[in-house]
């Protein structure tokens, strides 16, 4: 294998796609409802494995599709 195709395997991962979001996508929808019952990030995070931080983006990431969606951005 050559260095640039080791890298390129490396970049895309297991699941196919480039980064490493896999598990945060599955959990959106379990954190946005979440969100929506007035947890904070920090309980959400404790009870789902995640860091605070990987809520807020989260949270960020689904604010940005709705705006899109909408046409706000």
């Amino acid at each position: 294998m050559f260095p640039s195709e080791r890298r390129e395997v490396d970049e895309v991962g297991k699941s196919g796609r480039l980064g490493q979001r896999v598990k945060s996508d599955k959990l959106a929808s379990k954190v946005l409802a979440l969100v929506a019952a007035g947890q904070t990030y920090r309980k959400i995070g404790r009870e789902l494995d995640l860091s605070k931080n990987t809520v807020l983006e989260i949270v960020k990431r689904e604010r940005a599709k709705l705006a899109a969606s909408k046409g706000l951005l």
